[in-house]
């Protein structure tokens, strides 16, 4: 592999400041040497250290110029959250590993000892280097055998967000824990480094409540999903004062899932992905972003809103614990008996679902859902944490407490006067309401299409709610209804959807079955509309508190139904004339075709008719050989005749084969033809009867029916 210009000059200034030192030693942790603080590589000065909540950052030393670090693969007792203690294997006696930070540019060397009872290697997921260095085991190197120690060592050609893990058994390894963050600082930087540099790392286990080892075997039933290692309520918060750019490393090395992380009161951009920096031009703003698995990504944002904000994952069970999955649904059932009768054989039933005393909890697990806020019990766990914005906060960097939120922006309760002063009924909220809503058509310019807004009425209401344009046609189902005047109205009933003007198309695809049963179901629901409205007059007429308003409504209602009911009858009529006309049709080509074939079989009987002997030629024949056999019985010694016996009478069948011949058609024949076509063209003409009958008396009865209104 041939050397780059820029390795040669990093090299050749590392040499020479190693060549500078006197006495030649080892330095502290993120101790540089002269010649690197000639670069501008100084942390907290040049470039802004990383902040790893609930983790660490790995220290160094530099020797001859070479950034040296040390990984000690081990077994870890680890806590995820108060409560909740598992053995699992990491680096350096945390899980997960801590962060490694470095500058492009770096040669660095990492020695890797392995206190494990198994194999193991490391992976730098992300980072190009060269193959020998990859980590991979069995492919790259061979393993690192317990009490065995490694080196890797290779220059940083790039810089952004990029992690390590274990390469060797990585199902089991992964599994428990073994794994870390790795970020590579710009060495000229084009931008300016953000006030507060947060790194996160995503991970998902299997631990059963009471066990205390993860379980490495389990493929999607995940039950504790951690940010850096940890659970809410244990999640340290992330801090920022107002006005502060904070950028947040998110890395996902979880077994199976990906991770759309979400940040309440604030839009971001994605800035990075651990491919490199996302170009200025090419970021976009986000509220979530999803995190695939074995991906980074990076986000930035201005903390412009004081508060105490929701950093979570929007899986919603990826904020849960140990959620079981073996119990029944209950959701909509009293449980008051059930939970009354279960409290007295286990008095702590309640007190442990609501997870109130954490002592009754199951020993070494935690309740389904997270912990103590300042308005009640937080219904969140797992993957959640809270970014505190504050004007300002302590010196020390320690957690602020509870936002304080000034009078008059937190919610409340409505009294009752706020409902009645701006026309609020709690009660057209309650299920089975009735609700009404309009379709105001604005009038279109000559060059856009017409704009329109819909507003949702809720019964007894004043105040009228907008909501965006509804798509058209968007998964519902058919139908829609407007009047002669062209200003079309929505009708909210479940029967009836917004489809648009593809409403015209749909009735060309029915037919006739289709047709009429949608008529006798909008005859229906017209009628169920009469029938309400002459209900809510009657009460209006007795004032029994129903409105007058309601009654509009559904006089609106009952007349858009029969405005579909009509159309749908008028469809109808016309399909069943096409029927009928197809059908007329049908007979006169059938009846054409039998005159066709009459025609052609005429000929043909008229030549077989011609080649048959007639009666009178047979009884000839027959009277002249009855002759001569009499008289030969007579005079049995009378010599015998010299002329020859006439030849037989031919013999008549159903199609008189000619003895070299085809076999032609006979008179029978033919008239079982004629009478077949003569049976069809009568049933045919009885139908086309029936069906204009049927047809006549419907429209009638649609016209008085539109008569009557």
């Amino acid at each position: 592999m041939t050397a780059s210009r820029r390795d040669f000059l990093v090299r050749g200034t590392a040499l020479a400041g190693g060549a500078a030192l006197f006495p030649r030693q080892l330095l502290g942790a993120t101790t540089l040497l002269p010649a690197e603080r000639a670069q501008g590589l100084e942390p907290g000065t040049d470039y802004r250290p990383t902040l790893t909540p609930d983790g660490a950052v790995l220290p160094y030393r530099i020797v001859d110029g070479v950034k040296v670090f040390h990984l000690v693969a081990e077994e870890v007792e680890h806590e995820f959250a108060p409560g909740l203690v598992a053995k699992c294997w990491g680096y350096n006696r945390r899980v997960h590993g801590p962060t490694i930070e470095a500058v492009e540019g770096d040669r660095v060397r990492i020695y890797v000892t392995n206190h494990l009872d198994a194999p193991t290697t490391v992976h730098w997921h992300g980072l190009i280097l060269p193959n020998g260095m990859d980590g991979v085991g069995g492919l790259t190197q061979r393993t690192i055998l317990p009490k065995e120690t490694f080196r890797y060592e290779f220059v940083l050609q790039q810089h952004g967000t990029f992690m390590y893990h274990s390469h060797h058994d990585e199902m089991t390894q992964m599994a428990l824990g073994m794994m870390g963050m790795f970020v590579i600082h710009p060495r000229r930087p084009t931008e300016p480094p953000p006030d507060r540099d947060y790194v996160y790392l995503l991970s998902e286990w299997k631990i059963e409540p009471g066990s205390r080892r993860p379980d490495p075997n389990e493929m999607v039933d995940f039950n504790v999903l951690t940010l850096n290692a940890r659970i809410f309520p244990g999640t340290a918060p992330l801090l920022a004062r107002t006005g502060e750019r904070v950028r947040i490393r998110i890395g996902n090395l979880s077994a199976m899932d990906h991770h759309p992380m979400h940040l309440h009161g604030h839009s971001f951009l994605v800035c990075e992905t651990d491919g490199g920096v996302i170009p200025e031009a090419g970021r976009w703003p986000e509220v979530s972003v999803l995190v695939p698995v074995g991906s980074t990504r990076t986000i930035e944002f201005v903390a412009d809103q004081p508060g105490d904000w929701a950093f979570h994952c929007h899986m919603t069970h990826h904020v849960m614990t140990q959620m079981g999955h073996d119990i029944p649904n209950l959701i909509g059932t009293d449980p008051s008996l059930f939970d009354a009768r279960l409290e007295r054989a286990v008095p702590a039933f309640a007190a442990m679902l609501e997870g109130e005393d954490p002592a009754l909890v199951p020993a070494n697990s935690l309740p389904m859902m997270g912990g103590r806020g300042p308005f009640g019990y937080i219904t969140m766990g797992g993957m959640f944490s809270v970014l505190k914005v504050r004007d300002a906060l302590p010196e020390n960097g320690d957690d602020p407490g509870w936002y304080e939120h000034p009078e008059g922006t937190v919610a409340r309760p409505a009294t009752g006067a706020e409902l009645a002063r701006d026309g609020i009924d709690p009660e057209s909220a309650l299920p089975g309401a009735d609700f009404a809503t309009t379709f105001q058509a604005v009038p279109a310019r000559s060059h856009t299409r017409p704009r329109r807004e819909v507003r949702i009425l809720p019964r007894n209401s004043g105040r009228a709610t907008r909501s965006p344009r509804i798509a058209s046609a968007r998964n519902q189902v058919e139908r829609m209804a407007y009047n002669r005047s062209h200003a079309r109205k929505l009708c909210s009933d479940p029967e009836f959807r917004l489809v648009e003007a593809s409403f015209d198309k749909q009735l060309d695809a029915l037919n006739a079955s289709q047709l009429r049963s949608k008529v006798d179901r909008s005859r229906k629901l017209r009628d169920k509309q009469r029938d309400l409205l002459r209900r809510q007059r009657l009460a209006a007429r007795a004032k029994t508190g129903t409105k007058v308003d309601a009654a509009k409504r559904t006089e609106q209602k009952e007349k858009l139904f029969a405005e579909v009911l009509s159309r749908f009858e008028a469809r109808l009529a016309e399909v069943e004339r096409d029927a009928v006309r197809k059908a007329e049709r049908d007979a006169a080509s059938t009846k054409r075709a039998d005159d066709g074939a009459k025609r052609s079989t005429k000929p043909a009987a008229k030549k077989a008719a011609a080649k048959a002997p007639s009666k009178t030629a047979a009884k000839s024949v027959a009277k002249t050989t009855a002759k001569p056999a009499a008289k030969s019985a007579a005079e049995p010694k009378a010599k015998k005749s010299s002329k020859p016996p006439a030849a037989p009478a031919p013999t008549r069948s159903k199609l008189n084969v000619e003895p070299d011949g085809p076999p032609g058609p006979t008179g029978r024949f033919v008239s079982e033809q004629a009478n077949l076509a003569a049976r069809d063209q009568k049933r045919g003409a009885a139908r086309v009867k029936s069906i204009q009958g049927h047809v006549s008396s419907r429209v009638r009865r649609n016209q008085a029916r539109r008569d009557s209104r």
